[in-house]
């Protein structure tokens, strides 16, 4: 090779390794960082919240296939206060809390509800609701019902950071709420016909999976986005934590992209069975995941890269 082939190859190679410092990671490749890892008990295996003022958290669990539990605990998981029969009798006959959110505008829980039977088909009523809780007490105050045309069963909510909308998923749709419509006088009027179950904002069929079980809001990456919202969910082979930068126009959310960022991947395994809920925490997540066999629930803190 001649000498001026020498020196391009040279400083081509010195650029390639220059960029290959500085430039960031691919989104399949976010240098999300397992810095501990938790052994809870199976009762704390569906969902989990956090208050951003106490630093409580909040778990939901199914202790048995009639009704679920919450729990409450301080920061470092020891236990301050537990329900195992949460959910009061109602004509759809709800019996499960998917994962939970707080909203610290009102500080409420919000807690997901579907009707879940394994022993009957699983489904048994084909409608969804969003219940809010009393954090202290951890007793449910009242139940506002979703449209069953939209929603046949709600598995997961989030609160937006302004408190203004409450996102959940039907099938690969991502539908928000408005956080001021699940009130006590939605449900005082739905219970007796003057109102309709709420029907939510469609963001349309953007999600990687129907497998969604939590989700958790983290601050906003860059100018345009207001927030990101982070869902895990279940891709088959690995389970995922995929986000979706959220803007808003007019008071409305709206996505910056449809397709969303992975941010982990696990594969597969006996000790990540299925993935459950997601909490946003100081400098990073919480995620649930769930081992085979199912005795204990897994909590993952990922660092935010």
């Amino acid at each position: 090779m001649d000498r001026p082939r020498c020196q391009l190859a040279a400083i081509a190679g010195l650029l390639a390794g220059v960029l290959a410092i500085v430039s960031p990671p691919s989104p399949a490749q976010a240098a999300w960082r397992l810095q501990a890892e938790r052994s809870l008990p199976a009762v704390h295996n569906q969902g989990v919240a956090r208050d951003p003022v106490t630093g409580a958290l909040f778990f939901s669990g199914t202790p048995s296939v009639a009704n679920s539990a919450l729990i409450r605990t301080d920061p470092r998981l020891r236990r301050l206060a537990a329900r195992f029969a949460v959910l009061p009798r109602t004509p759809q006959g709800f019996n499960h809390i998917g994962d939970l959110a707080f909203d610290a505008r009102r500080r409420r829980l919000l807690l997901a509800l579907e009707c879940y039977r394994p022993a009957a088909g699983g489904n048994t009523c084909g409608r969804g609701a969003i219940a809010v809780a009393d954090p202290r007490a951890l007793a449910v105050r009242h139940r506002v019902d979703l449209d069953p045309a939209q929603i046949a069963k709600a598995m997961w909510v989030e609160a937006s950071p302004d408190g203004g909308w409450i996102w959940t998923s039907s099938g690969r749709r991502l539908l928000a709420y408005r956080a001021a419509n699940v009130s006590a006088v939605t449900a005082a009027r739905q219970r007796t016909g003057a109102a309709a179950p709420l029907r939510g904002l469609d963001l349309g069929p953007v999600l990687p999976s129907s497998g969604v079980t939590g989700g958790a809001v983290l601050p906003n990456r860059d100018g345009a986005e207001r927030y990101r919202l982070v869902l895990p969910i279940n891709a088959g082979a690995r389970l995922q934590l995929v986000s979706y930068g959220i803007a808003q126009r007019g008071g409305v959310p709206l996505l910056i992209s449809p397709r969303p960022r992975t941010e982990v991947s696990l594969p597969r395994s006996q000790r990540a069975r299925e993935p459950e809920g997601l909490a946003a925490v100081p400098g990073g997540l919480l995620w649930q995941v769930k081992p085979y066999p199912g005795y204990t629930t897994r909590l993952l803190n990922y660092a935010t890269p």
